[in-house]
């Protein structure tokens, strides 16, 4: 889906240009094969309309408090920064 909503605006090129690491190892699964990726996500397909569900609450939650002017958003990467550090540090990475 990122890769999609990002190559098909017209401003990729532009775009393009900045997406450095963090969008490769992000998007590394657009290069596998379509039909392993298909299969997949039909084998997988009730967790992840589960994770797709809460992923997209997510967003909008976010999404949100970027429009009422950023309300919120301290607390969101804050919170985020915690979980991450934490699984970090239980996979012995941080």
């Amino acid at each position: 889906a990122l890769v999609a909503a990002t190559t098909q605006d017209p401003t990729w090129p532009q775009m393009a240009t900045m997406a450095a690491g963090g969008y490769r190892t992000t998007t590394r699964l657009a290069s596998q094969s379509p039909l392993m990726n298909r299969d997949i996500c039909l084998t997988n397909r009730q967790a992840l309309l589960t994770w797709l569900d809460r992923f997209q609450g997510e967003l909008g939650r976010f999404r949100e408090s970027l429009s009422r002017g950023g309300e919120g958003l301290e607390a969101f990467f804050s919170r985020s920064r915690q979980a991450r550090e934490a699984w970090l540090k239980e996979k012995g990475l941080g």
